[in-house]
């Protein structure tokens, strides 16, 4: 549930962020929104924009507030992008908070025009490489101003999203100029529609500009939950917030009991969406995604089973499993209590399925306090605090088994 709740937050900042923020702004200003989620006020979000020593920052910040089971949850998300004046991208900084979790990542434009980043807990820095026409907050204002609200206009456009740390292509699309409800202040404003390109299909939003393209109304469906942002005063924008169930929103009772759950081979879902939406479930190694021919979708679950005796550490040539070898922002598999758990967890283990089964039982055992207050720990977070949720078992696991050379 963390994970899906830091997903949200992510696609809410980059629906945040879209083409659409604040296309005359002045040289320093702070705008307010409210945010809402079926209805509820959850959070606020705020812009901020200033110029200095020939560089333009521009901040966009995200403060929500769940319920998750018996527990409260404060979710702030924080990005700024660095631009020169001419709106060329030059770096950023990005904070992701969940309670007391923060992960906290910085990147700056090097000589050959690529996106050195730093990130909290690992070492080693990632190279982007940024395509000369990918663009950030400054450059797509700057972009917008050369455009006019003509219904029907359509354009293209490449977004660098330093909390994705990737670059999203996006489609632009004005439609028609209609009276907009800004609670309770209604106002002529134009309909822009913005498309962007994920993994999984597109993330839709439809922003309501004035004349200048700022943007008094956002609307988005994220995770299956209608969100809105709301332009606001700074005073309502703060005010106390309604605080849902975030995890009734993301789960789904079955409607007939599953028998021999654990001992299961498969469990087979027949999917069927509500309305004209289209469901966007990905084929993974433990299931498969089928179309039934009339919109629905067949979801065969099953577990992931070892094909044989595999011995590690992983000497073999393969990218992704070398990859999937080094330490990240999450996993900090180089960490030395990391190392230590990991030798106490496989124990005499001789092959690698047999130290993945000690390494599970080794982490259930040792987060002796599971609850859901952690917003989302990273490994080495959790091999101290031995704490957490779903999350924070599986990314401990995969820390323990890359510091043993498991991919």
């Amino acid at each position: 549930m963390a994970n899906i709740l830091k997903v949200t937050l992510v696609l809410l900042l980059i629906v945040f962020v879209s083409p659409f923020v604040w296309a005359e702004a002045a040289p320093d200003s702070t705008e307010y929104f409210a945010i809402f989620m079926n209805g509820q006020k959850v959070g606020h979000g705020l812009h901020q924009r200033m110029v200095e020593a020939g560089r333009v920052r521009t901040t966009e910040e995200m403060t929500l507030s769940f319920q998750r089971g018996q527990d409260g949850l404060v979710a702030t998300m924080s990005e700024t992008s660095i631009e020169t004046v001419k709106g060329r991208p030059a770096g950023f900084e990005s904070v992701i908070k969940m309670g007391a979790i923060a992960i906290e990542s910085k990147g700056s434009l090097n000589a050959e025009g690529q996106m050195e980043v730093g990130i909290s807990g690992v070492e080693q820095k990632r190279i982007i490489d940024l395509p000369p026409e990918a663009l950030m907050s400054e450059g797509l204002r700057l972009l917008l101003q050369s455009k006019k609200l003509e219904n029907g206009l359509k354009f293209d456009v490449k977004m660098f999203s330093p909390s994705m740390l990737k670059v999203i292509e996006a489609q632009i699309q004005v439609g028609e100029t209609q009276p907009v409800d800004l609670l309770g202040r209604v106002v002529p404003l134009t309909e822009v529609a913005t498309a962007l390109k994920m993994k999984t299909g597109s993330l839709n939003s439809v922003s309501y500009v004035d004349k200048d393209f700022n943007p008094q109304k956002m609307i988005s469906t994220v995770m299956g939950m209608n969100i809105e942002l709301i332009a606001c005063s700074r005073e309502f924008a703060l005010s106390a917030n309604d605080v849902p169930d975030f995890v009734e929103h993301m789960v789904m009772a079955s409607p007939a009991p599953i028998p021999n759950f654990s001992t299961a081979k498969s469990i087979s879902y027949h999917l069927q969406p509500k309305g004209e939406e289209k469901l966007m479930i990905p084929s993974t190694d433990n299931q498969t995604v089928t179309s039934d021919g009339q919109g629905g979708l067949w979801l065969t679950v099953k577990p992931v089973r070892p094909s044989g005796k595999e011995t590690f550490p992983y000497k073999g040539k393969d990218k992704a499993a070398l990859e999937a070898l080094k330490p990240t922002r999450f996993l900090q598999s180089d960490d030395d209590k990391i190392k230590e758990l990991a030798r106490q967890a496989i124990g005499e283990a001789k092959d690698a399925s047999e130290a993945i089964k000690k390494i599970e039982l080794f982490v259930h055992n040792y987060v002796d306090e599971k609850n859901l207050s952690v917003g989302y720990a990273s490994a080495a977070e959790v091999a101290q605090s031995r704490q957490g949720d779903c999350t924070e078992h599986a990314v401990l696991c995969a820390a323990l088994c890359r510091a043993v050379g498991i991919p």
